[in-house]
């Protein structure tokens, strides 16, 4: 879907008046493990809604920002997600544009290869740059709207600092 290369996928799935509902969905991504369930309205055909919960599990960090970000080579590690995912579109553009999603990143270990952002905050502050930092501990609470990826709070841990990032 949209590029994503889903594996492995499994579902319990059923069609009533034009809504598909899907529960107990399994799959693998980015060498991780996915979960969902949901509906698929198509009552509107041309404009179905989608409703989602989804949880990933392991999900490597490089793969997951390359393909949904274009940061790819600046974070590494697996992580853990959870959240909901809301939106209406029969084509990837209309969908992004009307999307919702709520959601909770944890990742226990990983490091941060050459981010920019942060060695410019650093180099401002006269803090010691790094081109590698370990990371013991990164959490966040996500929001996506309007086509935009919004941090609620996120928390860093790593030799470098604690950090507390809005």
């Amino acid at each position: 879907f949209s590029g994503v290369e889903f594996t492995a996928i499994t579902a319990d799935v059923a069609y009533k008046d034009g809504i598909i509902t899907y529960s107990n969905g399994k799959g693998r991504l980015y060498s991780g493990a996915v979960s969902s369930s949901g509906t698929v309205d198509f009552t509107d055909f041309y404009n179905p809604l989608v409703n989602c919960e989804f949880a990933g599990q392991d999900i490597e960090a490089n793969d997951f920002m390359a393909r949904f970000a274009k940061l790819d080579g600046r974070l590494f590690g697996k992580f853990n997600l959870k959240g909901t995912i809301n939106g209406r579109g029969s084509v990837m553009e209309d969908f992004v544009r009307t999307m919702s999603a709520d959601g909770d990143v944890v990742m226990r270990e990983g490091r941060v290869v050459n981010l920019d952002l942060i060695n410019a905050m650093a180099g401002q502050f006269g803090f010691k740059t790094f081109k590698e930092e370990t990371l013991q501990d990164l959490a966040a609470a996500i929001k996506i709207r309007d086509g935009r990826l919004l941090l609620d709070g996120a928390s860093l841990i790593s030799r470098f600092g604690d950090w507390n990032i809005g």
